[in-house]
């Protein structure tokens, strides 16, 4: 069984319809945001706190995600 087929995942189209992120929501409540080049960031939509060491996410993108896993 694949795990990641029952995540709820949505995606972040830019303004020429192409995919910019995919956001998977975890069962634990966080949120991955995927991102070009494959990079996965992990975040606590609760506390709007990145959760990948190192890994910047622009303030436009994290709303979008904490908005995403609140429904």
């Amino acid at each position: 069984m694949e795990l990641s087929s029952y995540l709820t995942t949505s995606q972040v189209l830019d303004c020429q319809g192409r995919v910019a992120a995919t956001f998977t929501l975890e069962i634990d409540g966080a949120v991955t945001i995927q991102v070009g080049g494959g990079r996965e960031i992990r975040i606590d939509p609760n506390h709007r706190l990145v959760l990948t060491a190192g890994a910047h996410v622009e303030d436009s993108l994290l709303d979008q995600a904490c908005a995403f896993a609140k429904g």
